[in-house]
């Protein structure tokens, strides 16, 4: 008998000697979201109910609707779509959305940008000031020119006094080729960047491992 992580993560296991059908089932991003309900629940996706909500598009409400996990896992494998965990935690019912994992990180930065711009910019550090955070986003194996016209723009805002908040993205797929490919993005823009930008600590990643921050402070000058 197959363990429940991996039915979860294959929702047309059956199907498994036919590869072309499978080239269009894409597994959840979010495969940690999947394993963590099923251990938690000591159950199957098959019997464990969730709450999905589903963007139906830009004038309707989404759909919400309690199925079950491997339907779920079956829907976003249609749509070429991610699981992203929304009410997990001390619920009978999680509640999880279906989305365009790169849309919901660019929404996610977006509300992010516009409280820290409230709040006069947080971060200011060495040179900071007031001035808001800046946020950047990157694709993880960026080519060299995308990525150092992105690089200039951020330097005009660190050189400026603005904190930039750098967050880099993969796919699974770049993952899966290489497990580096986020930190490798990184030491490219640090190279990029140069003395204008003093880079915070290491590079924090989320425990799927494929988002990274850091921020970077401008660099104070001295007379």
């Amino acid at each position: 008998m197959t363990k429940p992580g991996s039915n979860a993560s294959h929702s047309n296991s059956s199907n498994s000697t036919r590869p072309k059908q499978q080239k269009h089932q894409q597994q959840p991003i979010n495969e940690h979201l999947i394993r963590m309900l099923v251990e938690k629940e000591n159950s199957t996706a098959d019997d464990i109910q969730i709450r999905l909500i589903l963007d139906q598009g830009r004038d309707e409400k989404p759909s919400i609707e309690i199925m079950s996990l491997t339907d779920a896992i079956k829907i976003s494998g249609d749509k070429g779509m991610d699981l992203v965990g929304i009410q997990v935690k001390n619920q009978d019912i999680p509640v999880i959305k279906c989305v365009d994992f790169q849309k919901y990180l660019y929404q996610q930065n977006k509300k992010a940008s516009k409280t820290k711009g409230s709040g006069g910019g947080s971060g200011g550090g060495s040179g900071g000031g007031n001035k808001a955070t800046k946020q950047f986003s990157f694709k993880a194996g960026i080519d060299n020119d995308d990525l150092e016209r992105k690089a200039k723009n951020m330097v005009s805002y660190l050189v400026k006094g603005h904190s930039c908040q750098v967050t880099i993205t993969s796919s699974r797929r770049n993952l899966q080729s290489d497990a580096n490919v986020i930190m490798t993005t990184l030491e490219r823009l640090k190279e990029f960047v140069g003395e204008d930008g003093n880079p915070q600590g290491k590079i924090k990643t989320n425990e799927w491992g494929n988002r990274g921050t850091l921020l970077f402070q401008p660099v104070s000058k001295k007379n």
